[in-house]
């Protein structure tokens, strides 16, 4: 179970630095609903084939595709937001990103 664990961090890491590229150049908000639609689709696959095998590399793809979404998140709010907001409302988005990855 460990290296499912791995999988899913290895596979995070390596979104933050793979699907950074089409974000930068597609923007932030379209990559990101595709982002989630693949993400969804990977985590039914967790929950509903019984394979072992099958779920460790969906929860690999499951990290990829969800790795970025963070930075995206956080490049997005500072575009979106007036600038009076942006200190409080980065580091809320900070913390609580924080603490859902616990």
């Amino acid at each position: 179970m460990s290296y499912i664990a791995t999988g899913f961090w290895l596979g995070l890491t390596l979104g933050r630095i793979v699907l950074a590229f089409p974000a930068h150049i597609w923007g932030e908000k379209p990559v990101i609903l595709i982002y989630n639609i693949f993400a969804l689709v990977f985590q039914f696959v967790v929950w509903f084939v019984p394979n072992i095998a099958a779920d460790g590399v969906s929860v690999a793809l499951l990290g990829f595709f969800i790795g970025p979404m963070f930075p995206c998140i956080m490049s997005l709010s500072t575009k979106v937001l007036p600038e009076h907001l942006h200190v409080s409302v980065i580091g809320f988005i900070a913390a609580f990103g924080e603490m859902s990855l616990r």
